[in-house]
């Protein structure tokens, strides 16, 4: 895998052995970035359930100012470091080694103009995330889900319309298996 653009495009992104993870597919990420180009520059980011960092990394590359990164395995964030380091954005960059529910209420009272959610599909995000998302969002800002787009809008806070808690979808691309929502606070 790799940087699909910015400073570091070209660049190769580690992925961590074995099935545990699902990275963002480039042409996913291109197109997800092509969206959100003027969004980006100086931007605070914090991107859940990381995996390789891929999206906090991508994030970073087209001139986000800094990034929280949050994956709960140890082993794939020590992957996920080396990148950063490899990179040299281990300045730019705070990984977390915390489930997502655990490190959103750490995170708290911290705000983001960009928030990347990309769980494992069969799990989606869990309640106590969708809660915190609008507390942890800059006025403004966006929250970006990743989910299986044959599952229809079931990773959606809400499958009647998308709003919850604050939050409302304002766009949604499909690109092949892959389905993402941009929500931003109500």
């Amino acid at each position: 895998m790799r940087v699909v653009g910015g400073t570091l495009a070209g660049r190769v992104i580690a992925c961590p052995p074995g099935m545990s993870t699902r990275p963002t597919l480039d042409r996913v990420r291109e197109a997800l970035f092509n969206v959100l180009a003027r969004r980006v520059p100086g931007a605070a980011v914090l991107d859940l359930y990381a995996g390789s960092g891929a999206l906090a990394i991508e994030a970073l590359s087209r001139g986000a100012a800094q990034a929280d990164v949050v994956e709960k395995s140890g082993r794939t964030a020590a992957v996920l470091r080396c990148n950063l380091a490899v990179l040299a954005l281990a300045d730019r960059a705070t990984v977390w080694t915390l489930p997502a529910e655990r490190a959103v209420s750490r995170l708290a009272p911290a705000s983001f103009d960009l928030i990347f959610l990309d769980p494992p599909w069969q799990a989606g995000v869990g309640a106590a995330v969708w809660a915190a998302i609008p507390q942890l969002l800059r006025p403004g800002g966006l929250a970006v889900l990743e989910y299986e787009g044959a599952a229809g809008a079931r990773g959606l806070p809400s499958s009647e319309g998308g709003e919850d808690g604050g939050m409302v979808v304002v766009d949604q691309r499909r690109y092949g298996r892959t389905a993402l929502a941009l929500l931003a606070k109500r």
